[in-house]
């Protein structure tokens, strides 16, 4: 039982950091804003031509916060665990989260840039991390 709990409590640790260095990482190659001294291009761009299509669009400006929603959403079902109605709780939740981070960016409260794919992709990642908990549960404890 306790080498259980133990994987049970590393997996969960994986889940939460990884897509957040992941998200790090993804961020400072793609984002004009990392590396000011080459304003106007990414890294990347200098590199290579990138074709303009959503697949394109989808790595380039929000995959990043794909992880970090899915790290956010997998440690709110890490902290909401206890309650009985837990993933519609933690859903709710990160939904709300989601909406209003993208709104305060709209309204220029933080910084940002208000994107409604931001607000899907979130979503559907935080559905993602949500699923993963459940399979994790069930096939570790």
């Amino acid at each position: 039982m306790k080498r259980k709990n133990i994987t049970y409590i590393f997996v969960s640790v994986i889940n939460v950091t990884i897509p957040l260095i992941v998200g790090l990482l993804w961020y400072l190659i793609f984002s004009r804003n990392s590396f000011p001294i080459i304003s106007g291009y990414t890294p990347l761009e200098i590199c290579l031509k990138l074709p303009n299509n959503f697949l394109t669009y989808f790595f380039r400006f929000c995959f990043a916060d794909a992880m970090w929603a899915y790290s956010f959403f997998y440690s709110l079902m890490l902290v909401f665990f206890g309650y009985e109605k837990f993933p519609l709780i933690v859903l709710i939740f990160g939904i709300i989260t989601v909406v209003l981070i993208e709104i305060l960016q709209l309204w220029h409260i933080i910084n940002g840039t208000f994107d409604i794919y931001d607000i899907v992709i979130e979503i559907i990642f935080g559905i993602i991390a949500i699923c993963n908990f459940h399979y994790t549960r069930r096939t570790i404890l």
